[in-house]
């Protein structure tokens, strides 16, 4: 599967005997440690690709890594969770993203949720400015309105309901 090392393993996930590097086998109950060095190398791989994914935009795919990766091992689960974070705050969905967020590292959450409040507050103030346009449109004041909703769609602009009145 490609010339990287296979990642260390710290415990025999059969009978959970410390391990010290690279051993072949489990010095206590004699597994085999090579399928789940494989196993854990694939995840990492697959945690890879899920960041490039959402890197790129595609965030459909990267979240059909991130559903599949759990079953492959439960290992990277604060990794997984940001991944899921990330599409989540991607496609503006807050509570996805809130969820997510308890399965983080420390560090991670901190910074996730002060995008988090960035981007729901940002939501916010678009969702008002556009309600403010609406208003203004029925009263007549259509270059207010104009104005208002052009704020609004630069504020949020992934959110396609601020784009009409």
């Amino acid at each position: 599967m490609g010339s990287e090392p296979a990642p260390a393993l710290d415990a025999c996930p059969l009978c959970r005997s410390v391990l010290r590097g690279g051993e072949a086998s489990c010095p206590d109950c004699g597994a085999d440690l090579a399928p789940y060095r494989d196993i854990r190398q694939l995840a990492g791989r697959y945690l890879a690709l899920g960041r490039d994914l959402i890197s790129r935009g595609a965030l459909a795919q990267a979240k059909e890594v991130a559903t599949q990766l759990p079953q492959l091992t439960s290992e990277y689960r604060a990794e997984i969770a940001e991944l899921v974070v990330r599409i989540a705050l991607a496609e503006r969905d807050w509570a996805t993203a809130r969820q997510a967020l308890t399965d983080c590292s420390p560090a991670v959450a901190a910074q996730q949720q002060a995008e988090l409040g960035e981007q729901s507050s940002q939501s916010q103030l678009a969702r008002e400015l556009y309600n403010h346009a609406l208003t203004a449109a029925r009263r007549g004041a259509y270059p207010l309105a104009a104005s208002q909703l052009a704020q609004a769609v630069e504020l949020d602009p992934l959110d396609a309901s601020l784009w009409q009145l």
